[in-house]
């Protein structure tokens, strides 16, 4: 008999957990980022990391190491997650010791409570990098990286916007995950407007013919 009682408060207890995690789930969602760096890139210089903090706030680490993770817990949603930008800061002083180098850093996302399958995004893979041009072809990658350092309306990462899901009938699929495009459309118009012609010349030439044939 008591081992029966003992057997039935154990069940009551176990259907009571899965309730609990029943009801919480599409609550919480809990994200890694990683970063996989080659040594080469640590032993040139330091990475500064902007990511979605908890709320989407932006945040900003430096990645002193070849692996580095970063866990955040998000409660209220909508809210947005994911890398928003790289940058490689050189380090002080540094000086090649070897022929070539291997810049390459891997970024990767992944949730706790559901499944999705992401994969790997390389922010920088340039294998055999001459070692003298170590160096300027950082500060390249980091120019190019500029104006989303400027301008909070754009981002150089993969950022999405999360939203609880309206229809989950299994519990596996609580958040519904939307890549977020930022572009300055006006920016996009102005330099279509704004291309200057190859050859000026030779278009006023073909527009003054096609005007003689009409």
């Amino acid at each position: 008999m008591k081992k029966f009682i003992f057997t039935t408060i154990l069940t009551l207890m176990g259907v009571m957990a899965l309730t609990s995690c029943i009801e919480k789930r599409g609550e919480q969602l809990t994200t890694m980022l990683t970063i996989e760096s080659s040594q080469d890139l640590i032993d040139a210089c330091d990475i500064e990391i902007t990511y979605k903090g908890k709320g989407g706030v932006n945040m900003v680490d430096t990645i002193t190491t070849a692996k580095w993770h970063k866990i955040i817990i998000n409660d209220s949603f909508p809210t947005k997650v994911g890398m928003v930008n790289l940058r490689y800061l050189v380090k002080p002083g540094f000086k090649p010791t070897k022929d070539t180098y291997n810049l390459e850093c891997e970024y990767k996302i992944t949730f706790k409570e559901q499944y999705q399958d992401w994969g790997g995004y390389w922010p920088l893979k340039m294998p055999d990098v001459p070692g003298e041009k170590v160096v300027s072809f950082l500060e390249l990658k980091n120019f190019q990286g500029k104006d989303v350092v400027d301008n909070p309306n754009i981002h150089n990462g993969n950022v999405s916007v999360v939203t609880k899901s309206e229809y989950d009938p299994n519990g596996m699929f609580p958040f519904v995950f939307d890549y977020e495009w930022q572009t300055d459309d006006s920016t996009m118009v102005q330099l279509v407007e704004e291309k200057p012609v190859e050859n000026p010349d030779f278009d006023k030439k073909e527009a003054s013919e096609a005007a003689d044939n009409k």
